[in-house]
């Protein structure tokens, strides 16, 4: 899963490997998110917000990264018994 989230994966593959890899490594991750909202040309500061998030407009993969991070900075991520 760590191989689909690197670098050179195309950023619908690693956002997708990223929400699965959430389940145990909450870190690496959000640290895939943030790099696909890089690449995309945008950025976001943490903890991202709701309006921050949507603020991402780069690629529909950048946004759902965003809004995925989102998420996570607030708790409510792919994480814990809830999930």
């Amino acid at each position: 899963m760590e191989g689909l989230c690197a670098p050179g994966q195309e950023p619908d593959v690693r956002l997708h490997a990223a929400l699965v890899r959430e389940h145990w490594d909450s870190r690496g991750s959000a640290e895939t998110l943030i790099e696909i909202i890089s690449d995309s040309g945008a950025s976001v500061e943490r903890p991202v917000t709701m309006s921050s998030a949507l603020s991402v407009s780069t690629t529909t993969t950048a946004r759902s990264a965003a809004l995925c991070l989102y998420n996570i900075d607030r708790g409510s991520g792919n994480v814990g018994a809830a999930s």
